[in-house]
């Protein structure tokens, strides 16, 4: 396997697992945003909407979809898609919350998620702060800008990333990448 693929196993891998830890139903069918209110996830598998600042802790990721020019869009995103279908067509919306107040919480605005490529899959890296220069963003909540839900504490989504049956293999995976490129460095230095 070349270098390329196994960066694009890697990555893959990350996104497959990722994906994997968020609720969705198999009984859904369809393109999510053409679903009929008959056919759409039950509650435990949609978003919740976050109303007020107490229902978020520190280390939580969260889902701050922009509202202008989209609210149809995201009202459509949290009634009719599953978490996992809402983080896949908004992925770049994913948030870890630095802190939290009565009013807002300070958010990382840019995280390591898998994205399905090579530079967002460092499993060291999943969920931090892409850059600690960068400051957390303040959201207010609620927000009339964005549309904020849940996702979960990054407290339990590590244990069930480390577990996951494909966990090793993704591993095995970014370090032969890694193995590969240093080898490639230290080729090209002498």
């Amino acid at each position: 396997m070349s270098a390329i693929e196994m960066q694009e196993r890697a990555g893959r891998l990350a996104f497959e697992i990722w994906l994997s830890l968020l609720p969705h139903s198999p009984a859904v069918s369809g393109a999510p945003h053409r679903r009929e209110l008959g056919s759409r996830p039950a509650d435990a598998f949609r978003l919740t909407p976050v109303t007020d600042a107490a229902q978020l802790s520190p280390r939580d990721l969260v889902l701050a979809l922009h509202n202008y020019g989209y609210e149809s869009g995201n009202r459509t995103i949290m009634s009719a898609y599953t978490v996992r279908e809402a983080v896949r067509e908004r992925e770049s919306a994913v948030c870890l919350v630095a802190s939290v107040n009565a009013t807002d919480a300070m958010v990382h605005e840019t995280i390591n998620i898998p994205l399905g490529g090579w530079g967002s899959c460092d499993p060291a890296k999943f969920g931090q702060p892409r850059s600690q220069a960068i400051l957390p963003a303040r959201l207010r909540i609620p927000s009339a800008s964005r549309t904020i839900a849940r996702l979960g504490s990054l407290d339990d989504f590590l244990p069930a990333l480390h577990e996951h049956p494909d966990y090793p293999a993704w591993l095995s995976v970014y370090a032969e990448v890694e193995r590969h490129q240093n080898a490639q460095l230290g080729h090209c230095g002498h």
